[in-house]
């Protein structure tokens, strides 16, 4: 069975019919991005994003009744499209390592960008558990990084010298 996907197909329609292959390639051909502001969304929700759960703001938006294919192919590249622009962001924030830095660090355990999220934010804003964090905006979250990257570079530059 062959299905023509078009503009006005509606997602509640066909998406048990659509294989992963078929959506990247109708993803392909849509070259628009869902437009939200993907910043204020709490750890907590980038946790769920992370581990394939939809935040509510996005559940909502694919329940939809109204929405089309290409609407939630929009939804996938505005995600896409988030990733790499917060790794991206996340990546201005490094400082080098010293040779001891790198040996240390290569000897503890890996931790995954969620852990690392939450362990960094719950000890920059000194909260008494992870739930608590989990409530902080990335903005908070990225303003933090940015605090304690000029720290840090301001310390290292410091001992260069």
């Amino acid at each position: 069975m062959k299905l023509k996907i078009t503009e006005q197909t509606k997602w509640q329609d066909v998406h048990l019919l659509l294989t992963a292959e078929n959506l990247e390639v109708i993803r392909k051909k849509v070259a628009d991005v869902f437009s939200f502001d993907f910043y204020s969304m709490t750890i907590g929700d980038f946790a769920e994003l992370q581990r394939g759960i939809l935040p509510r703001f996005l559940r909502e938006k694919v329940e939809d009744k109204n929405l089309t294919v290409f609407d939630y192919c929009k939804i996938n590249n505005g995600i896409e499209k988030f990733y790499k622009d917060f790794a991206a962001l996340l990546k201005n924030f490094e400082v080098p390592q010293s040779h001891k830095e790198r040996t240390a660090a290569a000897a503890l355990p890996e931790m995954n960008i969620i852990e690392a999220i939450l362990c960094f934010a719950n000890r920059f804003f000194s909260h008494p558990d992870f739930g608590t964090t989990e409530n902080i905006t990335l903005y908070d979250y990225i303003l933090a990084r940015k605090s304690d990257f000029m720290q840090r570079k301001f310390e290292y530059l410091m001992l260069k010298k």
